[in-house]
């Protein structure tokens, strides 16, 4: 009775777990085989109180089973034990059978969703050569058991089987248990995981990746690590972080100092929002469009380009002033000049003559404009002399309007002291700055 109560308790735990997988095709099972000629004579009750299982010695059981889907697999067995022969049709103790059952899983994936897990139930159905009494007779068989997996690999088993004889006076149950040993699974990379659970068969990797690699032993997968050479950061895919501004050294300019992702990576010390490498002035904050350099003078020009940085300039004279070239405008030759006396505004004698003279030609340049420029020497003070050079040209142009010349046709100006044209510390000199120049326009 304990025997039997105790083949169903590890039955019952079984049908609450989970299913063999495929991967180890092959189950190579060493075991016991009991039979019990006795409790199918008897009502269910008294069965599971009076079960009788008939043996003396050591009895042996070897089974030899494939897997045909997640579903299915295949297993032959042979059985052999000395019987007790205490009656129930039983007069020789020589018994054996072979069979070959159909084994249904329970853990298939549909039933128990969890093929790879420590138990494994099962329902078979089979047929099967039987020698009993010296006689051996075909039977058909089912029944149920379980595969309690130890390691992957290794594990115990337990099964029970009604076994109908229709040529032989009795049929009988039969208990069988033992070791069982799975094999056959495939691992092309060698890595300890089988190709049917492993993702990346062909290279050896790490179960916790299923298989797949993890070349630089960051904790972060091949296929998943954007830096698979280089141990990283999680947060950012794999790659590392040299500096720790949160930018992966293969995306970050500057991988060897902290800076900001707007800068790419690189620092900017005076936060001019050019970034170091590229800021020509990495200490003044200035001008992105001047690579980081400051432009006082707002000309456009750099300050360490400029040589005038606080006067605005233009680049063709390095940031100063463009210096323009004087127009040099020839000086009309004076068509005559008339000198005066010192201190005087009177045309003198002789000058009349010239300007008698020239009031010919002038007359002839009917559309002709002329200037009437005075001037003075250096003797007396400047607003004196302006004055007397006015008084020299209204005294030319008021003789030639005698001659009938037109006022319209005559410009005149007074220029004091400026443009001497002898030196005014001689008195030769000075007595040709007493003049008064008439110019053709």
């Amino acid at each position: 009775m304990k025997k039997l109560l105790l083949f169903l308790a590890v039955m019952l735990a079984g049908y609450v777990a989970s299913a063999q997988t495929t991967s180890n095709p092959w189950a190579l099972g060493l075991g016991g085989n009991f039979p019990d000629f006795k409790s199918p004579n008897y009502s269910l009750s008294d069965q599971l109180t009076d079960a009788y299982w008939q043996y003396k010695g050591v009895p042996l059981r070897v089974s030899l089973g494939r897997n045909l889907n997640q579903s299915f697999n295949v297993e032959a067995s042979f059985n052999m034990v000395k019987l007790d022969n205490t009656g129930f049709a039983i007069t020789n103790d020589k018994f054996w059978d072979a069979d070959l059952a159909l084994h249904y899983k329970l853990a298939n994936g549909y039933i128990i969703k969890n093929e790879d897990a420590i138990f494994d139930p099962y329902l078979f159905i089979g047929g099967e050569l039987t020698h009993i009494n010296e006689n051996t007779y075909g039977a058909i068989m089912g029944g149920l058991g379980t595969n309690i997996w130890i390691t992957p690999k290794v594990g115990v088993y337990a099964q029970a089987a009604y076994d109908h004889v229709p040529d032989f006076d009795e049929d009988y149950f039969h208990f069988a248990f033992g070791l069982k040993f799975r094999f056959g699974a495939k691992d092309r990379d060698k890595d300890g995981i089988v190709d049917k659970k492993d993702k990346c068969p062909d290279v050896a990797g790490l179960k916790q990746f299923e298989g797949c690699p993890d070349t630089d032993k960051d904790g972060i997968e091949d296929s998943k690590d954007l830096c698979p050479n280089e141990a990283g950061k999680p947060e950012l895919q794999g790659c590392p972080d040299r500096d720790n501004d949160g930018i992966a050294d293969k995306d970050d300019r500057c991988p060897d100092v902290a800076g900001p992702a707007s800068l790419k990576g690189c620092p900017d010390k005076d936060g001019d929002g050019v970034a170091d490498i590229d800021d020509r002035c990495p200490d003044v904050k200035g001008l992105p469009a001047l690579k980081g350099c400051p432009d006082k003078d707002g000309d456009g020009i750099a300050d360490i380009d400029d040589k005038c940085p606080d006067v605005a300039g233009v680049a063709s004279n390095n940031g100063c002033p463009e210096v323009k070239e004087e127009v040099v405008v020839p000086v009309a030759k004076p068509a005559i000049i008339v000198y005066f006396d010192f201190n005087s505004a009177t045309v003198t004698k002789d000058d009349q003559a010239k300007l008698d003279s020239f009031s010919k030609t002038m007359a002839e340049q009917k559309d002709g404009t002329f200037n009437v420029d005075g001037y003075a020497d250096s003797k007396g003070n400047d607003d004196y002399n302006m004055k007397l050079s006015q008084k020299r040209a209204d005294a030319v142009v008021k003789y030639l309007k005698k001659k009938g010349i037109k006022v319209k046709s005559l410009e005149v100006k007074a220029f004091g002291e400026a443009n001497p044209i002898g030196d005014n510390e001689t008195e030769e000199g000075r007595a040709k700055n007493r003049r008064v120049e008439v110019k053709v326009k």
